[in-house]
């Protein structure tokens, strides 16, 4: 009713399947720029694939969806501005120009530092992501932790921010492209420009796997190209960062993209280590020489 669409679809029974069992759903309420936080919180709940996380009862449901009802958990949250409505705005001393880009984690919108008059990129968190303190205190921890990757081909992160408008992240802006972009509009890149796109990329995981960050979602579109043909490593939303004074592992998600996972992440992701960024560096060199990817079946998932 609110979106005009079911949230989840596939080509065929078997991708909707897997569509419905693994993937969480994206929100976009096209002009509808002021819908309560309450509303979305409302949804996301109702939508848990663990039926123990879901409401347990109608009554439960239609109390949270009262908008003067004092005592709903989501009553108290705060009411997000739709992230269409943010362009134009000011937030936290950004000036928000442009949508940039999107993903299954936030918006990305290009933005001014209005202190220091500094070109930026500003990630918004999605609001569904918000509401849970701990995934929103899990940003703060990784942010904190990806911002000592200091190399010239990985995007800095300058801030990380909790505001009324939402949690965002302040990053480097680059202008120009990215690889999909690129062999989407002229098809395989040349052998040469290919090799040093990927030495590059290959010195940026470098430097992460010593900082022992694994990135877990290398593919084209997170392989972004300067006007001057630095590569920049983008979106670590989906790294595995393990503690140096522990042995345990802080993991967000389990999946990357399908088509440069390695065999290891599509049985268990739990066994992602500093070999799967390698293989879908391959996936994503071969598809810079091919102009596609080796394993492409478009019927479904399953086989892919």
């Amino acid at each position: 009713m609110l979106t005009g669409s079911l949230p989840f679809s596939g080509e065929n029974d078997q991708a909707l399947m897997y569509s419905i069992i693994n993937e969480k759903p994206e929100f976009n309420f096209n002009n509808q720029i002021d819908i309560p936080y309450k509303i979305i919180y409302a949804i996301t709940k109702s939508l848990e694939k663990n039926p123990d996380n879901r409401y347990q009862s109608a009554i439960e449901f239609v109390n949270d969806i009262k908008l003067d009802n004092p005592e709903s958990e989501a009553n108290n949250k705060t009411v997000v501005i739709g992230l269409k409505s943010l362009i134009g705005t000011t937030v936290d001393n950004y000036k928000i120009v442009e949508q940039i880009g999107c993903g299954g984690m936030g918006v990305v919108y290009k933005g001014i530092d209005l202190n220091l008059e500094k070109e930026v990129a500003i990630k918004v968190m999605h609001s569904d992501f918000q509401m849970n303190d701990s995934i929103a205190k899990h940003f703060r921890e990784e942010a904190k932790a990806l911002a000592r990757l200091e190399s010239t081909h990985i995007v800095h992160i300058y801030a990380f921010r909790f505001t009324e408008q939402g949690t965002f992240i302040v990053m480097e802006y680059v202008d120009g492209t990215n690889l999909d972009k690129l062999i989407k509009e002229n098809g395989p890149i040349p052998w040469n420009n290919a090799i040093s796109y990927c030495r590059q990329l290959l010195r940026a995981l470098n430097h992460a796997h010593k900082a022992r960050v694994v990135h877990r979602d290398i593919k084209p579109s997170n392989v972004l190209i300067t006007s001057k043909g630095v590569v920049k490593l983008t979106d670590f939303g989906l790294a595995k960062i393990k503690k140096q004074d522990d042995n345990l592992t802080r993991t967000r998600f389990s999946a990357g993209t399908l088509y440069y996972m390695a065999p290891e992440q599509v049985r268990d992701p739990g066994l992602v280590d500093i070999r799967s960024d390698i293989y879908a560096t391959g996936m994503t060199f071969y598809e810079m020489l091919v102009g596609e990817v080796p394993f492409n079946d478009s019927t479904s998932e399953f086989n892919v």
